[in-house]
């Protein structure tokens, strides 16, 4: 300082000083002023959620009828200034799309949160992308279950900003083992479906370990279509667990039949992955000894497929953003606070104070939306699976078949009359298929 003050001494620096400084001055006046009265440096507007997924299969695209079911409450939202609004994008369930999609929405300057993709493999590559990003995009995750999505953290106590609706795979595997178990089957031939890899690979092998703990044994362990050439090791086989798609299920339902006569066939467990409504008019299903693994009661889903996971979405963003609204403008730091000077807004601003509401809400165990408690790894607390089987084109809790069964009483179930009634006929789509990961 005191050397500045010696420098001022001389004329000539006071002379340019003068000069220059007071033009700077007035020209950083002039800015503020100009930029507020024509909003010239204003930024995006609106901010967007982008929803990402495979669009030509009917999960991403129930999802997003939900989601649209209850959009306008975001509305009536603003986020430092900014309007939101909901775009969908399609990966077509392509893993290298995704990636290169998840690129391209880090870069945008409007992109505020994530929702999707929908499936685990695909997720796994687009996640750390939204991750790395600067700063890191928030993302939902509707209806992945594969636990290992996440990337490390670059630092020590990161949080990274991801919440999860569905359960993990962990979940399933020890729900599709104890359920086995109790229905004293104890040797395992498991069959995986190669379409979702992560997904597949992961919960084949937590079942596997998990059946294993429990004394039982996975004496087959083959991907799909492949039915062992030395058939007599299938002899023993009491359950059959798949890990897959809704048709590719069916193959391996009809194998089971090839395979063992009536009367001694094992029993069979599907992953969610295979619940489909067309299952409900297959008599094979309802004929046989079968049982498929849910997230969702099966009077929710019967109704209206996977729509409530949209609606969720909607209840989950609209808190997330007017509590991060009240983060900023309590005070978004000096960087933020000089921009608003300006009257100018990035969405990285945002994006940090959404990610700030949710590690709250991690840390504390604070609900969002009144209703949603999240771990902190991302799981919502309390989620669960459900085991259902088919009985008279219904989908029925198989805990209430056993035991209502035993007493002689009908069981408790929940109807469908049609595939329509069961989800929603996507647009341009008639086929029932399923991406669910």
């Amino acid at each position: 300082m005191s050397r500045l003050k010696s420098l001022m001494q001389y004329r000539p620096i006071r002379i340019i000083v003068g000069y220059v400084g007071g033009p700077l001055l007035s020209m950083a006046i002039s800015v503020v002023i100009i930029s507020r009265l024509t909003n010239v440096w204003e930024g995006p507007d609106p901010y967007v959620v982008y929803v990402v997924g495979n669009f030509d299969a009917p999960v991403a695209k129930d999802v997003y009828h939900g989601i649209q079911e209850t959009a306008s409450r975001l509305d009536r939202l603003t986020i430092d200034g900014a309007h939101l609004a909901i775009k969908s994008v399609n990966d077509h369930g392509d893993t290298t799309r995704a990636q290169t999609l998840a690129r391209k929405l880090a870069r945008q300057p409007d992109a505020l949160m994530i929702v999707g993709h929908f499936d685990s493999t695909s997720t796994r590559e687009a996640l750390p992308v939204y991750m790395q990003a600067s700063p890191a995009i928030p993302v939902i995750l509707p209806t992945e279950t594969s636990p290992n999505l996440l990337p490390p953290a670059e630092r020590t106590g990161q949080y990274l900003p991801v919440f999860r609706l569905s359960p993990t795979d962990e979940r399933q595997a020890e729900r599709a083992a104890d359920y086995a178990i109790k229905a004293a089957r104890s040797v395992f031939w498991v069959v995986e479906d190669t379409e979702n890899p992560v997904y597949a690979r992961y919960l084949g092998t937590t079942f596997t370990q998990r059946v294993q703990e429990g004394g039982k044994s996975v004496v087959l362990w083959t991907p799909l279509g492949v039915p062992p050439s030395d058939t007599y090791r299938l002899l023993p086989v009491d359950c059959v667990f798949f890990v897959g798609e809704p048709r590719n299920a069916l193959i391996v339902i009809e194998q089971v039949n090839a395979l063992w006569p009536k009367g001694r066939r094992p029993l069979i467990i599907l992953s969610d992955a295979a619940v489909d409504g067309m299952l409900l008019t297959k008599e094979d299903v309802a004929t046989g000894d079968i049982v498929l693994l849910h997230p969702s009661d099966p009077r929710s889903f019967s109704a209206e497929g996977y729509r409530p996971y949209g609606r969720e979405v909607i209840d989950i963003t609209a808190d997330l953003v007017a509590r991060a609204g009240d983060v900023l403008q309590a005070g978004g730091g000096i960087r933020h606070g000089f921009r608003r000077l300006m009257n100018s807004r990035r969405v990285g601003d945002a994006r940090l104070a959404v990610t700030r509401v949710m590690e709250d809400a991690v840390l504390h165990h604070q609900p969002v939306a009144d209703s949603y408690v999240f771990n902190g790894d991302g799981t919502r607390d309390g989620a669960s699976f459900h085991v259902w089987r088919v009985l008279d084109q219904r989908f029925t809790e198989a805990d209430a078949v056993v035991a209502t069964a035993a007493h002689g009483a009908e069981p408790r179930s929940y109807v469908a009359t049609d595939e329509a009634e069961m989800r929603p006929t996507p647009i341009g789509q008639e086929a029932r298929e399923s991406t669910r990961p």
